[in-house]
């Protein structure tokens, strides 16, 4: 479960989006993510990079990550 405390909101994770979750507790690029997820579980390169973005822009929507900018 994550908590959006400005919201007031919870959400659930399951799955990899519990590991995406766990990985972003430290700064980290998509292909970051998609190299750690390919290692953990089966899946192809152009998917995961495909879900990965798909995933995170979900959680920015819900105000539960912001994108940084270099």
């Amino acid at each position: 479960m994550v908590l959006n405390a400005e919201a007031g909101s919870y959400h659930a994770l399951a799955g990899s989006g519990t590991r995406i979750w766990q990985l972003l507790a430290e700064p980290v690029t998509v292909d970051e993510i998609c190299a750690v997820l390919q290692r953990e579980y089966e899946v192809d390169e152009a998917e995961c990079a495909g879900e990965v973005a798909s995933f995170l822009a979900e959680l920015q929507a819900r105000g539960l990550i912001e994108p940084v900018v270099q």
